[in-house]
């Protein structure tokens, strides 16, 4: 299975930052791997739902 999903870099950190983006309907999230810096994204809450129902 695979999928693409769409984000946005943040730079709005911490607790706060995350409450924030969650009432405006973003999820935040964390790109790590590949022996580079990890980078603070956003991504579409109605975009991440397809991506996390199993497919029967």
């Amino acid at each position: 299975m695979e999928f693409e999903l769409k984000g946005e870099a943040r730079s709005d950190l911490g607790r706060g930052g995350s409450r924030r983006l969650r009432r405006s309907g973003r999820v935040p999230a964390i790109v790590y791997g590949g022996g580079k810096e990890p980078v603070a994204v956003s991504l579409g809450h109605n975009d991440l739902l397809p991506a996390s129902t199993p497919a029967f």
